[in-house]
Parts: structure tokens; C-alpha cells; sequence
């Protein structure tokens, strides 16, 4: 039988696949084992080991892609890496804009280095045929982009971990230096000694002792020195030698002063930082001469990273109504971090509350309601304001509002200062303190 009398067509829905996100890993590979990272100089015959010039030295990023899916693919994905976005960061920098104190740039595409293009593993690979000085240090990560064509969307790469080119001055003594922790992640949210002395300042005993905070996470850290000369390690810095903390690429040794809060003291074999003063950065820890000319004799880097895990979700506990003639609101709230409820939210992170009512306006007779603007209220973890701040009316229509706040992570504590004086409590101790998001 033939149907003739359709009387219309269906409205259509727009369906789509719905994938998963794929997951990816970004690390750093020195590729060329005769040409590693760290270089030697023998200043008698002025020649290094290995001499990049000769046999460069290839740092590769290696992209690896999980598809749950099994449509993307796995495995190695260099070859979609965007050529547009193959993005070398030196000491913080990218590689082409790093620059000596002169203002001469360190670094030279096609000269000095180049990054490889090919559509195969290799792509983003950076060759470095420059020298390191042995007063230099560079801190190398990578940053790229490549697209999921399953969805049309761009993925953001960045390499998780550092490699630093050294250079160590091969003299007479051959004296080197290392250190027990070239990679430093501070996690507030894991900083017990963090969380006894704001217990302490707040009147409250923690039930945990102070020397049980000092687990290795906590803020403040001491990073074992140690100098060795051949095959036997050194108790003490040589006659004539001095050790320093430095900045990348700088011959001035660091002081202890406010410029550098967050270093405290170096006295060897112990390196003493505080990193609840610093969100991150890049050190040399350096044995020097000063006489008869400043010379880096060999140097080590150590990386600092301030990270917190990722907020999963933050509410308002209360929730109920308020009462007519009631004066004040009051909430507060809570935040879940790395699968976590976060005890004392304010320690970690500013807090703003807002609310938001509805308000009525009236055009040619007809009243209509809509949402009002925000209200901003105070910074922290509780809320608290009188009721005729909030702008809820009295009708249906209008007596209610929404309460909500905004979370954002505390950077790096400061030293608390009155102009040009440091602020220090009645036993000398210097505060310090966050300042509040703007």
C-alpha cells in the first residue's frame, strides 16, 4: 500500500558523538646521548666536552595521547603538533627573546639553534649547537598546540618537567656541586607547618606537634648542599672559594635581604628557603672566586614551582529561607580541592560573596522582573550583612535571592610593610600576609 498523505515533517534535533577527552603527556628528552645536557670546559685548552658546534644537542618533546575512544589514536602524537605553535621557553622567555645584560640576544634561529618541523616523531625537537658558558644556566620547557579533529578543538601542550644546560668548569681541582632537590613543587594544601601556625595565631590547639609538620612539604625547606673534587666529597668550601645563590645567567650572588625574602639563609652545606614567599622561579647555586677575577667554578640549578591541586567545587552551606523582619544573613562556605573538603578555605584562597535578587520595572503599566546586578560583599570564608543589602522585595516575584561566592587562590605570602619599614610582631618575628585579589 502506498502512504500518499504525509501532513508535515518532524522538527529536526541536531545529534552529535559525544567523545571522550583524550589525555595527553608532555615530557623533555635529551636525544642525543653523546651530547647531553651538561657540558664540560677545560679552561687550559678552551675546549668543551661535548662541543655543541661540532655535534649539536637535541632536546625532544615527546607527545603521548590516550583516545579512551580508540578513534584519535594512541601513542605518540609529535607529527600533529601545529607548526605554528612549536614554542621553545628559556629561563621563562621564549628562546628567541632572551636576551644577556647587554641586550644581545642569546640565542639565534638558524644560527645557533633550529626546531625541527618533520611530520614524525621529531616534530618540536629543539638542536642547539650554542655552548653554555660556564656562567650561564638555561632552564628549557616546551609549549605546543595540535588540534582534535574528532571535535574541532585545540589542545594545549606543555612539557612537565625542566632540563637545565650547565656547563661545569673542568680545572685543575675539578670541583663540582650538587644539591638533594633540583626540583622543588610546593603545595600549600599540603603544608603542615603552614596550617599549625595559623591555628596558633587564631587561638587555637592544633592536635598535631611542630616537628611532626616537617614532613618535606612543608614551607620551610633546607636544600643539602654538596661539593665534591674528583671522587671525594668535601666538608668544607675550599680557601679562596665561596658559595652563593644566583639568579639565571647573573655573576651577583643573591644577599639575605628584602629584595629575596624567600632566601633565608646559605651557610654550607645548607641552602634555607621560605616558599611560602615565592610562586616560583629558576636558581643557580654557584662555588665562585672573586680574586684574582669572579669566576663560576660550577654551579647547579634548583626550579621552584608553587601548585595547588585543581578547586572541584565550592558552595554555600545554607540554603534556607530567612524570616520577615529578620536583621541580619549570615552563611558560609565550603570548598572541595584534590577530592577534598578543604579545612579553613580562607588560608588557601580569597573568598568574595555576592548575592543577587530580582528586581521589578515598570514599562507602560506592565511590571516585569528580571535578574538584578550582583551585589559584592565581603572577602572570606563567612558572609555576614544586614538583609536590606540584599534587594529582595516583598511580592512573589521579588523575595528572593541567589548567594554565591567567587573563589581564587592566594599567591605568595609578603612581607607586611608600613612604607619603607618591615613589620615584625613583639618578638622581632617579621608577618607576613597575602594581598587580596583584585
Amino acid at each position: 500500500m502506498t502512504i500518499n498523505n504525509k501532513l508535515l515533517r518532524s522538527k529536526y534535533r541536531h545529534t552529535r558523538l559525544q567523545f571522550t577527552p583524550l589525555t595527553r603527556t608532555c615530557t623533555l628528552k635529551c636525544a642525543t646521548e653523546d651530547s647531553p645536557a651538561t657540558q664540560t670546559y677545560n679552561a687550559v685548552t678552551g675546549e668543551y666536552d661535548a662541543d655543541r658546534t661540532v655535534s649539536p644537542t637535541v632536546i625532544l618533546p615527546i607527545l603521548n595521547v590516550t583516545d579512551k575512544d580508540g578513534v584519535f589514536g594512541n601513542g605518540n602524537a609529535n607529527a600533529r603538533l601545529s607548526l605554528d605553535h612549536l614554542n621553545w621557553i628559556v629561563n621563562g622567555e621564549p628562546i628567541a627573546d632572551l636576551s644577556n645584560s647587554n641586550g644581545n640576544k642569546l640565542f639565534t634561529k638558524g644560527t645557533n639553534y633550529d626546531v625541527m618541523t618533520t611530520a614524525d616523531e621529531n616534530r618540536g625537537a629543539l638542536v642547539l649547537s650554542r655552548n653554555v658558558d660556564t656562567s650561564e644556566s638555561f632552564a628549557l620547557t616546551f609549549e605546543g598546540q595540535f588540534e582534535d579533529w574528532r571535535t574541532g578543538t585545540i589542545i594545549e601542550v606543555k612539557s612537565s618537567n625542566t632540563i637545565v644546560l650547565t656547563t661545569s668548569d673542568k680545572g685543575e681541582d675539578e670541583i663540582s656541586i650538587s644539591c638533594d632537590a633540583s626540583e622543588i613543587i610546593y603545595n600549600p594544601l599540603a603544608d603542615k607547618l603552614l596550617l599549625y601556625h595559623y591555628l596558633r595565631s587564631k587561638g587555637l590547639t592544633p592536635d598535631f606537634t611542630q616537628n611532626s609538620c616537617y614532613d618535606g612539604r612543608q614551607y620551610d625547606r633546607i636544600v643539602t648542599l654538596q661539593l665534591t673534587q674528583g671522587k671525594e666529597a668535601l666538608n668544607s668550601v675550599p680557601s679562596g672559594l665561596l658559595v652563593g645563590l644566583f639568579l639565571p645567567n647573573s655573576n651577583i650572588p643573591l644577599v639575605v635581604s628584602n629584595v629575596h625574602p624567600e632566601f633565608v639563609s646559605l651557610t654550607y652545606p645548607q641552602l634555607r628557603l621560605d616558599l611560602r614567599l615565592i610562586d616560583g622561579g629558576e636558581f643557580e647555586v654557584a662555588i665562585y672566586r672573586t680574586s684574582p677575577s669572579f669566576k663560576k667554578i660550577a654551579h647547579c640549578s634548583i626550579s621552584i614551582l608553587r601548585k595547588m591541586p585543581d578547586v572541584d567545587n565550592a558552595f554555600p552551606n545554607f540554603g534556607t529561607d530567612i524570616n520577615v523582619g529578620q536583621q541580619r544573613y549570615f552563611n558560609d562556605g565550603t570548598v572541595i580541592a584534590g577530592g577534598h573538603v578543604v579545612d579553613y578555605p580562607e588560608l588557601y584562597y580569597h573568598l568574595e560573596w555576592l548575592t543577587q535578587a530580582v528586581k521589578a520595572t515598570v514599562t507602560n503599566g506592565v511590571t516585569t522582573y528580571t535578574p538584578a546586578d550582583e551585589i559584592g560583599h565581603q572577602w572570606g570564608e563567612r558572609m555576614e550583612c544586614d538583609v536590606n543589602d540584599l534587594g529582595v522585595g516583598m511580592t512573589k516575584n521579588d523575595n528572593y535571592f541567589d548567594v554565591f561566592f567567587d573563589v581564587y587562590a592566594r599567591g605568595k605570602h609578603e612581607q607586611l610593610s608600613d612604607g619603607p619599614d618591615i613589620l615584625t610582631d613583639e618578638n622581632g618575628e617579621i608577618l607576613i600576609g597575602t594581598v587580596k585579589h583584585e
